[in-house]
This record gives C-alpha cells, structure tokens and sequence, in this order.
C-alpha cells in the first residue's frame, strides 16, 4: 500500500510540476484585445462547452491576448482529452498568441533587423505565421499586419446578371506597454463595383458605412477603423479591472445567431469602456456614441449615445445569471448621469424628464453538463412589467431568446450544433422619439429581424482539419409587416418597423402577435472554409432564400453565390 501510495503521490506531483511549467511557459502581460471576429473565439467556445476550459464571458465576449494565452494553457494541460483537430488549432493558436512559442521554423517576420525584406517574401507560400513587423521587450510589444481581402459575388435567382466585386487594402498595429496598457490602430479601405445590394449581402457592415451610402465617388468605397487604449490592472488572480476608450466592433448579451442587446450589426461606436471581476461577480459597464439614421442633408445628421451596465454571477460548473439596463439618448451633449456606472438608469432617467430610451435585460447560461449548453434572454423594452400579463398591449414591448449549443451531438468528433429560438413582439426597439430608436445608423443594434416577428435558427460546423472546415445555416424567419395602401400611405400599423413607434389615439391599443401583412423567410447558407497557406484563407458561401408573401399568395427566391480571399501578413 505504501508503494501504491507513493506512486499516486509522484503522480501528484509530476502533474503539478507540468501545469506550472505550462503556464510558466505562457505567461506574459498583454492586455490588448483580439477582435471579436478571429476564429480563435470559436475554438474556445467548443473548449468551454465541452468542458476543458472554464466559460468564456460570451455575452461580454472580447479577450485580451493574455486572457486567451491563460485558456491555450488550460487546454493543453487537458489536450489528450481532445480530438486531434483541436491539438492541431492549439499548436495553430499556441503559435499565434504566444510569442514565447515564436521561432525561424514557424514564424516569419518580414521587417525584421538585419534581415533583407526580399529574402522574407518567400515564406508566404508556407504554414508559417507571419508579421510584417514584430518586437517585445520585457512588457512591451508592438505588432504590425497588413491585411487585404477579394470578394466576388454572383446572383442566379433571380437575376442572373447581377454581380458584385469587393476589394480592400488596410493594416493593423496594435500590442501592450509597461504591461499594463493595450493599444491598437487598424485602417481599412476598399471598393466596390456592381450591384449594391449584394455587396451588403456579401459584407452586411455595409449597411452601416457613410461613404458606401453616399455615392459620391466614381467608384463606390468604404472605410473601416478602429483604435482604441486600454489600461488593465489584475490584483490577484481572481480580481482585475480594465478601463478602455477607443473604437472597435463590441457585442452585449448572449445570442448564437444575434443578440437582442448588441449584435455588433451595426456602426462600430466610439465607447469608454469598465470591466471589474472579482471571485465570482463581474461587472461591466460602457458608455458610446453612434450617428444617427443617414440622411444626405448634412443637417438631418446627428448623434445618439448608448449607456449599458450589467452585473452577472457565475457559479462554477453550474451557471452565469446576469441582469443589465441601456439607455438611448440624443438632442443633447453626453449626460453626466448616464456616465455613473452605479445607477439604475429608469429611476435617473425619469428623474431627467422621461425623455430617453431604456431597455432592461436578464440572462442565463449553463455549464453543469459536458458538451451541452443552453442559454436565455428576456428584454423588456422600456417599462411593460405591468403589462406582461396582457400579451396584446402595445406596450408589452418584450423580447425572448433561447438555444442550446451541443459540442460532438451523437458523438462525432469535430462537429458542432446550435440551435436557437427568438422572439420580438411589436413596437420592440421603437421610441417616442424617432431619434432615439435602439439603432445605430439607422440599423437595429440588436437582433436585425426587428419587431413583430420571430426566428428559428440553427448550425452545424465541422472543422475537417484546423485549415478546411464546412457549416451549414438554416433560418425560418416570420414576421407581421405594417399595412400601406397602393400609394404608399400606412394604413394599419403593427409595430413591425423599428422606425415607426405608436401614435397614441391614431393606433390601436391591442396588437396580436404577427399581425398585419404574413411574410415567412426561409434561408439557407452553406459555407466552406479552406487556408491552404497560413494567413491566406479562401471562403466560398451559397445562399437560398425563399420569400413567402402569405397575405398575397405571392412566393419569391433568390440565389447567390460569393467568395472571398483574404490575405493577412
């Protein structure tokens, strides 16, 4: 027995010895974040559900570099418990996120001292991960990328000769100083020739650029940047906080398809930005700006203001609940109230005069049970609690949101499912005020099926190889539109446009659910996504939807096919 003890107690300790030299080996302060859209998200996603990692605050979903270095370590002291594609996108990650792990086999640096650039350009072609530029000393560091994207795009239903291109240069610059502060500049510019339309299909953040909209130039163009500073202080090891102020693409809230409280569909906002996590609480609050709708009178343009806090507890191994209020205000300069990250907005916000939008919300995410999550939302606009009981009432203004994310169903490795139901009845969204709607440049800040209709999405994904994976998308949208005679007049209105809100002693109190003019969506998007050199990605994507017009018997279809190469350096 004693040899049989001691035995378990190496054990012990080998273990103990490999985990702190794991994490030895990835710790370094950088505290700048990594954009929401890197695919690395994804793979932790399916690391937390599955239960290797712990959650990973999606409803708050932005990571620095250090906190993603923090979940590689975790998963590579549990990678044998992984597929062998996961191994492949950690050693992927490992390299990419780690600069410790950097080295002449599996990096590649372009302008790097005393290297002629030329003799870099080869490696392109290569499973290397590239730079333009890279340096670190001690806790500071400063990347550098240049990126470039090509998008090609092809309608066949229900014209067939309706194409539209996309081409775009930009950079990126962006690391960590003193250890404490996170920077980053990123610019974007690019074109687009052929039809409109499926050029938002193709890039639906489109629908929210100024130069795009206006029309000016002789070649249609856009413009994206970001570039924000962040300060971040960590006391110990379950208590930090974080201030930041810039511009970057942010989301709010839970949601596999799009959240109801910031979907990231619209306008990147200029925002001041805390987080606080101590033990179990973590509390965030954020304060933006945004344009208002686009007009092409230059005096029709104004600007609206976003204000969000939320507290949420997370309970290990069981569930993160959290409850979070927003406020939309415009016609005036940045109010102080709303700056206090210590309030609840309703009360301050009746107290200056009733006149904003306010929003409250309650979320819920599981994570008692391996390889299966379910998450929920409820978002009460403005104040209808004390009509929750009459569902038809014009001011229950409510939203719901449920799905479930299954890592491996049916036990094949590699493949993800998801799985969600939205619900927003009429009048979701709107305000008194035209100006104050819960939008940014005119496009829902939340989830852009909009008021008075509901959703049932779903995805699976399978990753065939950490550089080739395929997804397949099903969406069956409903939605009751607003009524308009043949010259364009309202007649009846439902509460279906978000720009539209109730006019009292004009519309009718009691709105049913999908009432007004039946219009059903079904869509279907199949992707594939090949990397066949590290840093030049080629996506391929085919629509279907079919339109079914129910009030008029009417059925329409359409069918569109676009690729994408993108290229980062």
């Amino acid at each position: 027995m004693l040899i049989g003890y001691n035995k378990k107690l190496l054990k012990k300790l080998i273990i103990t010895l490999y985990l702190v030299l794991i994490n030895a080996g990835f710790c370094f302060s950088q505290v700048e974040n990594i954009r929401i859209d890197n695919e690395v998200y994804s793979f932790l996603k399916k690391m937390s559900v599955a239960g290797i990692i712990k959650p990973i605050h999606d409803d708050n979903p932005s990571m620095s570099r250090g906190e993603i270095t923090k979940r590689l370590a975790e998963i590579d002291s549990a990678k044998f418990y992984i597929s062998k594609t996961d191994r492949e996108f950690l050693e992927k990650y490992k390299i990419e996120f780690i600069p410790e792990k950097m080295n002449k086999e599996n990096t590649s640096i372009f302008l790097k001292d005393g290297k002629p650039f030329l003799n870099t350009l080869g490696s392109i072609f290569t499973s290397k991960k590239k730079y333009l530029y890279f340096s670190k000393k001690d806790d500071n560091s400063i990347y550098a990328d240049i990126n470039g994207n090509f998008y090609y795009g092809a309608e066949f239903i229900p014209q067939s000769n309706k194409n539209s291109s996309l081409f775009d240069i930009g950079f990126d610059m962006y690391g960590t100083l003193f250890g404490k502060i996170g920077y980053e500049l990123s610019v974007l510019k690019g074109g687009s020739t052929g039809d409109g339309k499926n050029s938002i299909l193709i890039m639906p953040h489109l629908r929210s650029e100024f130069k795009f909209n206006e029309q000016l130039e002789n070649i249609r163009n856009y413009n994206f940047t970001t570039g924000y500073v962040r300060y971040y202080n960590s006391f110990s090891d379950d208590a930090d906080i974080s201030v930041q102020l810039g511009r970057e693409k942010i989301k709010y809230g839970y949601g596999y398809s799009e959240s109801l409280i910031l979907s990231g569909a619209a306008q990147d906002m200029d925002f001041l930005k805390l987080d606080f996590n101590y033990s179990f609480i973590n509390f965030s609050s954020i304060h933006a700006s945004m344009p208002g709708t686009f007009s092409v009178n230059p005096e029709e343009r104004y600007t609206k203001f976003f204000a969000a806090n939320k507290i949420k507890l997370t309970l290990d191994k069981l569930f993160d609940i959290g409850i979070g209020e927003s406020i939309i205000y415009s016609g005036r300069g940045i109010e102080l109230a709303y700056l206090t990250p210590l309030a609840f907005y309703k009360f301050v916000e009746i107290s200056l005069q009733d006149r904003d939008n306010g929003t409250f919300f309650m979320d819920f995410q599981t994570h008692f049970i391996k390889n299966a999550e379910f998450s929920f939302t409820l978002f009460l606009d403005e104040n209808p609690i004390g009509t929750l009981v009459n569902l038809n009432s014009y001011e229950n203004k409510t939203a719901f949101q449920a799905g479930i994310f299954l890592n491996e169903p049916a036990g094949i490795k590699d493949l993800t499912f998801e799985l969600e139901y939205t619900q927003l009845r009429p009048y979701v969204y709107t305000h008194a005020n035209p100006k104050n709607t819960f939008t940014g440049y005119g496009v829902a800040l939340g989830n852009t099926i909009g008021p008075n209709s509901d959703m049932i999405y779903s995805k699976l994904k399978y990753n065939f190889s950490s550089i080739l994976n395929s997804s397949f998308e099903f969406r069956f949208i409903r939605k009751g539109n607003n009524i308009y005679d043949d010259k364009g007049n309202l007649i009846k209105n439902v509460g279906s446009d978000i720009n539209i809100p109730y006019r009292h002693g004009i519309d009718s109190d009691h709105i049913s659910f999908l009432e007004g003019n039946r219009e059903n969506t079904y869509s279907f998007k199949l992707s594939g996504l090949y990397e066949p050199f590290r840093g030049i990605k080629l996506e391929l994507n085919y629509l279907y939807n079919i339109f079914d017009y129910i009030y008029k018997s009417e059925k329409n279809y359409f069918s569109f096919l676009y690729f994408k190469m993108g290229i980062n350096l």
